[in-house]
């Protein structure tokens, strides 16, 4: 049976015909014994001057101890850190099973009453960024390490750069869970692979921080890795590849509009070469903006924000998407391919458990039996890829930014979604609104329902 199973690929795929130049691809996994687990789990937790003085969220957190902890499985190394002004090794690292599992709750849930800075004076914010510095180094020996971090207040002195590269050059696969609490939470995004967010306004987190652990545990995969061999003119061909912004002075500046990459018009390259010489007001006149991470121009005619990207260093035929593939979770993108027999698509799991991929004809793809959800689904492929570019550029939204784009939601979830992030930002509550926002958007990227 192990033998066959090697023979196989571990995975289905499917092409199915949206027009002439377009298939939506399907990928899904419905065999369990293709997870990968976890050799170690790493838990953060902040235990602050923000979590002490907030009875709430620390009783919040306490009670996704239990549930958390029933998610580690025997065997499974663990370790517990806790950081307030300095860090604390709170639970060594020990092989979790049925008699340390009820020890290590106790040690998690106590971790704030028991931690007390030996600061006299506090300094401002916590050290969690040396925690998570830890955290990192704690998981050299591993091939695979789940490192879930509770954060409640901002890092002190945090390098990212610095940290995503110890991650990066781990010799084992790493992946961050961030449950973010509270509207002063640290941003987790430029490290997190995942983030659920709390309120103390919302009821309790339990759901959400179990369905993000739960997803974590049935990985199959660190990632998905497309290649394709098309004509088609219009790029890019995949469209859960998200191209990088114009950050730098380059010919190769185009703008993305309706998922396909497109040339600038005078006014825009006017606009761009202006601000790459930091004449802003220039730059503005010509509609061109700098909104939350990217380069942003403002298109009247089709009335909606569109992102100027770099295309010098595309690899357009390959793309890998660094976003694990789940267990029974089926992950959707439009990809550009005729009709035609000599245009493929490959596909194969990245670090999975088989290495066998599929390769698919633009020939054999299917047609959609039932035509509203392939409709909705085609819908909301879409409108992921466009919302990867804007999701933050939100806070520089006007109302009437907010409701184009409400306008345009292609579901009632997303409407809503953007309804709250305009109302939040409108009533100046940005912080809490960034951080829904960043939640949102990864529920989105990991296809959580």
């Amino acid at each position: 049976m192990m033998q066959a199973r090697t023979q196989i690929p571990s995975f289905e795929a499917y092409l199915s015909r949206v027009d002439r130049n377009n298939v939506l691809l399907s990928v899904t996994c419905h065999d369990p014994t293709q997870i990968l687990g976890w050799d170690k789990v790493v838990l953060l937790r902040d235990c602050g001057e923000v979590m002490r003085n907030q009875p709430i969220m620390d009783v919040a957190c306490n009670r996704v101890m239990v549930p958390f902890f029933d998610r580690v499985p025997n065997r499974v190394m663990f370790e517990l850190f806790t950081h307030d002004n300095s860090v604390s090794i709170t639970h060594g690292e020990t092989q979790m099973d049925s008699e340390v599992r009820p020890s290590c709750v106790r040690h998690a849930q106590n971790a704030a009453d028991n931690s007390r800075s030996d600061v006299v004076e506090p300094t401002e914010h916590t050290d969690g960024a040396q925690a998570l510095m830890l955290a990192i180094e704690s998981a050299a020996q591993y091939q695979r390490t789940h490192i879930v971090v509770i954060v409640a207040d901002q890092y002190r002195a945090v390098d990212w750069q610095t940290l995503q590269q110890a991650k990066n050059s781990a010799t084992g696969h790493i992946y961050i869970t961030a449950l973010t609490v509270g509207d002063e939470a640290q941003d987790m995004t430029p490290i997190a692979d995942n983030i659920v967010h709390w309120c103390t306004q919302d009821g309790p987190c339990d759901t959400r921080f179990v369905d993000a652990i739960t997803h974590a545990n049935a990985h199959v995969s660190t990632g998905l890795k497309l290649s394709i061999r098309t004509s088609c003119s219009e790029k890019p061909y995949f469209g859960c590849q998200s191209l990088a912004t114009v950050s730098r002075s380059t010919p190769h500046a185009k703008t993305v509009i309706a998922g396909t990459v497109t040339e600038l018009l005078s006014a825009e390259k006017r606009g761009v070469d202006a601000f790459m010489r930091r004449d802003l007001d220039q730059a503005q006149e010509n509609g061109v903006h700098w909104c939350g991470t990217r380069m942003v121009i403002r298109n009247e005619n089709i009335r909606h924000w569109v992102p100027v990207v770099d295309t010098s260093r595309v690899h357009w035929q390959t793309h890998t998407r660094k976003i694990p593939l789940v267990y029974k979770v089926p992950f959707y993108t439009m990809i550009r391919l005729k009709c035609d027999a000599n245009e493929t698509v490959t596909i194969s799991l990245e670090n999975g458990n088989n290495s066998r991929s599929i390769t698919l004809k633009g020939s054999r793809a299917r047609t959609f039996r039932n035509y509203t959800f392939s409709q909705d689904v085609v819908a909301e492929t879409r409108w992921r890829a466009y919302v990867a570019y804007i999701q933050d550029c939100a806070n520089d939204f006007t109302n009437r930014h907010f409701e184009e784009i409400i306008h345009r939601a292609p579901s009632v979830k997303e409407k809503e979604s953007w309804i709250l992030q305009q109302q939040l930002i409108r009533n100046g509550l940005k912080n809490r609104a960034a951080r829904i926002r960043n939640w949102t958007h990864m529920k989105r990227v990991h296809c959580i329902q």
